[in-house]
């Protein structure tokens, strides 16, 4: 992984400046007070959700009291190359910040452990699927807003079949396989598609039986994103309110999370074979 994502070099950016800020005892809101910017373009700055210009990276490094002149390059490299355009900026008008700072460490992740009680997430979902999903979603988009969320959703999918693919490993609730979106040949042929993926030596595809939800408890869609190491760098949320990201101090309940429904679900070979009953037994 060569690290050219906008993302993942303005996430670099940010956890060095919070790292700097930190060790002049500062404040997100002092700090903002500082260089006359809200506590709240700290937080986003430093969370690598927005680039910075770079007099302002300048104003914070002169704030932190960064002399070295090789560490402020380096730092002000970061910070052009994290206000470069990828492709999922054209889409800036249609999708949330959120969703495009998760797109772009979908882009330089190495791998991604999933969890996906509801639907079929968007890595392996048809075009027909997807479809049915966005224009029935809320809020109701415009015919231009549908076509974009599925050419982002569709193009995304690009990260399983690259040189340096990710590695995408997903546990699926059955009943997502059970749950008809569109109509049945859409979910019949969405079905044969997870077969195909499943089959993917980077795609670990793993059924959790409804059985097991219960003394698990109640999770949401989340995904554990793995980028240059062995430990997770973030964890991804999707709700009904939309996507965020939870701190790093808080991601260790959703590894631990997802190990214990691993262990529940069924292995790969059973979950095609799952998957494959289901689809016999439909409609």
């Amino acid at each position: 992984m060569d690290g050219t994502s906008p993302t993942v070099q303005r996430r670099r950016l940010g956890l060095a400046l919070r790292m700097l800020r930190q060790e002049r005892g500062l404040t997100g809101e002092q700090a903002g007070e500082r260089v006359e910017r809200s506590a709240s373009w700290i937080s986003r700055v430093e969370g690598g959700r927005i680039g910075i210009r770079g007099r302002d990276l300048r104003d914070l490094l002169d704030l932190y009291q960064v002399d070295n002149a090789d560490r402020r390059t380096e730092l002000l490299s970061l910070a052009e190359k994290g206000r470069a355009r990828s492709w999922w900026s054209e889409f800036s008008g249609t999708i949330s910040e959120a969703y495009a700072t998760f797109i772009g460490f979908e882009d330089e992740a190495t791998r991604f452990e999933s969890y996906e009680p509801m639907v079929v997430p968007g890595l392996l979902q048809l075009e027909s699927y997807a479809r049915a999903l966005v224009e029935s979603g809320i809020p109701k988009l415009n015919p231009s807003q549908v076509e974009d969320r599925i050419q982002v959703r569709l193009r995304r999918q690009e990260v399983l079949r690259k040189a340096d693919p990710l590695h995408l490993s997903l546990i699926l609730q059955e009943a997502v396989l059970r749950q008809t979106v569109g109509d049945t040949a859409t979910m019949r042929d969405q079905l044969h598609h997870l077969i195909e993926a499943a089959e993917l030596p980077n795609v670990d595809l793993r059924i959790l039986l409804d059985e097991h939800t219960r003394p698990i408890g109640s999770f949401q869609h989340f995904v554990l994103i793995y980028l240059e190491s062995d430990e997770p760098d973030s964890v991804y949320i999707e709700d009904f309110a939309g996507g965020r990201f939870e701190r790093a101090s808080s991601i260790q309940p959703y590894r631990d999370a997802f190990h214990k429904l691993r262990q529940l679900a069924l292995d790969p070979d059973e979950s095609i074979t799952k998957i494959e009953l289901t689809v016999r037994h439909s409609p």
